[in-house]
This record gives C-alpha cells, sequence and structure tokens, in this order.
C-alpha cells in the first residue's frame, strides 16, 4: 500500500504508518526544518517542501492508495486565543486536502486535526465535498491517555473510505488504566537549583505544589493552568504537549523543563527519533506532530476491517 503524508511535519502520521507496513511515497510540508527531520527519519520516501496550495498532484503517479494529512489546527484550537485574521487561512488549508483527494481518489482518506475540527462553521461542506466524491465518511475523538499513554492528547480522526458503509474507528475504552507521567521522566536528571532561577509568580506556584503533591510534580509555566496557580502531580498523565516549553518536572529543590526524549516518548514516538533545528523547533515539531501510537492504532482498526471484508 503506497501513502501520500500532507502536512507531514515531523512525521508522526509516516511512522505510525510504517509500522503497519505501509510505504510512505511523499511527504509534504512547508517547513524546511520539519521536512529535514522526517527526511532524516524517513530516507526512503520523497520529501517536497511547499505549501499545498498550488502543489501538482501530477508528482505522485500512480495515484496513491491512502492519504494521511494533518492541516493546521491554530485556527481551530482553543487555545488560540482571540479570533485572527490569520485562523481563517489557516482553517482553509483543510481544503487543500480535498483538492488532492478528489485528483487523487485514493481509496482511503485519514485525518487528524484538534477535536474542534468538527465545530468548523465550513466543516459541513467540507464533509460533503468527500460524500460527493463517494466517500464514506467516520469519525472519532479519542484521548491518548485512554489508552495507556502517559499525556491527555486529544484528537479527532476522520476516516474517508470507498467502503460500502462507513469504517469503524476506535472508540473510547469503558476502563483502561491510566499511565503515569512519571514513568517518562528521568528523575536521575534534577535539573537545576530552583533557588534564584525563578520569579515570585513561579516560586509561590512552586511552593503550592510542594503543599498538594510533596516534592516531586509538574509546574505548568505558561497558559490557562498557570494564570490559576495548577500544579499537576506526577501519579497520572499530564495535560496535552504543546509546542512550547510547557511543564517544569520539580524535583525537590531543582527544576527543569521536561526534556526532548521525555516529550518524544508523550508523543509515542521510537526514543531514538531523530529531531533537526533549535530545542525550540524540536518542541514546536514534537507539540505539532500527530500522535504515533494513537494513528498507528486509528490506521490498524481502519485496515483490519478491510482485511475482515476483503
Amino acid at each position: 500500500m503506497r501513502a501520500v503524508d500532507l502536512f507531514a511535519g515531523a512525521g508522526g502520521w509516516s511512522t505510525a504508518a510504517v509500522r503497519c507496513g505501509i510505504e510512505v511515497v511523499e511527504a509534504v510540508n512547508h517547513w524546511p526544518t520539519a521536512v529535514a527531520t522526517h527526511q532524516a527519519n524517513h530516507p526512503t520516501t520523497r520529501h517536497t517542501c511547499a505549501s499545498l496550495h498550488g502543489y501538482d498532484p501530477r508528482r505522485v503517479s500512480p495515484a496513491p492508495d491512502l492519504v494521511l494529512a494533518s492541516p493546521s489546527c491554530t485556527g481551530h484550537t482553543r487555545a488560540r486565543g482571540r479570533e485572527r485574521a490569520h485562523h481563517d487561512e489557516a482553517r482553509a488549508t483543510a481544503h487543500a486536502v480535498t483538492d488532492l483527494v478528489d485528483a487523487w481518489r485514493p481509496d482511503w482518506l485519514v485525518v487528524e486535526n484538534v477535536a474542534e475540527f468538527l465545530l468548523w462553521d465550513r466543516y459541513p461542506a467540507w464533509r460533503m465535498d468527500l460524500e460527493c466524491m463517494g466517500y464514506r465518511i467516520a469519525h472519532t475523538v479519542l484521548c491518548a491517555a485512554d489508552f495507556g499513554y502517559a499525556a491527555r492528547r486529544r484528537r479527532v480522526y476522520i476516516a474517508a473510505t470507498r467502503t460500502s458503509a462507513p469504517i469503524r474507528l476506535p472508540v473510547q475504552p469503558l476502563f483502561s488504566p491510566r499511565r503515569a507521567v512519571a514513568e517518562v521522566i528521568d528523575w536521575s536528571d534534577p535539573g537545576e537549583p530552583i533557588e534564584g532561577r525563578f520569579g515570585a509568580t513561579t516560586l509561590a506556584q512552586i511552593e503550592a505544589g510542594r503543599v498538594a503533591h510533596g516534592r516531586r510534580f509538574l509546574c505548568p509555566y505558561y497558559g490557562s493552568q498557570r494564570a490559576e496557580a495548577r500544579t499537576d502531580p506526577v501519579d497520572r498523565p499530564c495535560g496535552a504537549v504543546t509546542t512550547h516549553d510547557r511543564y517544569l518536572v520539580i524535583n525537590g529543590d531543582h527544576a527543569r523543563f521536561l526534556s526532548i526524549p521525555e516529550l518524544l516518548s508523550l508523543q509515542g514516538f521510537p526514543p531514538d527519533y531523530l529531531l533537526c533545528g533549535t530545542r525550540a523547533d524540536q518542541i514546536k515539531q514534537i507539540g505539532n506532530a500527530v500522535h504515533v501510537g494513537m494513528g498507528e492504532r486509528v490506521l490498524k482498526e481502519i485496515f483490519s476491517q478491510v482485511r475482515d471484508t476483503a
């Protein structure tokens, strides 16, 4: 089976696909650093560094069997803040996916995005475009923590297929033990002394965390949790990995941000996955990536049904 990965980023979808025995023949992304990362880990894939607007579908011949896509989520996510002009442009990237599907007519399309994608005012029209092409649509909203991963990453997965009925997608388990983020953290690296390193707001937040959780916990460094002076215990999954340094690991009188290997693990990547760019670039790539473990689970569910009906 041949696949194309659109908005490929660091390669979350591609890594999941390869684990399922799928050949990723083309990966497209507009950011050179992410393309370099993808190329370092998927050297047999052809790479195109470009926007999808104006991308020539004839670059892939014969047409792919499967299209994987994770269009920009910045216009949909609640974390975007107040509405800005560029959010419409970000949301419109989803239309580039349907344009290419119309050109290729693959057997399968699988899309990942934030759950708010379903609330987009253009989503009904976007879905109708696919239905008019003869696709059956199914979607599911899943949280990685419900499937044994140590971060609460909630995403929608949409499958468009040429099957006679919509494909079944995974659903949230009725019960699944949640993995503690403490299992991912390398406690042998305590970081640097807290004293003299942080301002009064962070120090007060850390002190409140000590009262609530003891010597080891996570301290959110930005976002709504920081504004609420919240801290997180390490005996349960942490919040979603984002595109910035978000969590301080408090280990006694020392602190550090979650490391790159820890962030990779939280996103389901193998620990030896190569990342290009600065630390800030690497964190952005990890935070933007499709969760590898969840992508693999969704693809396996889809293609197990295909085999059963073949």
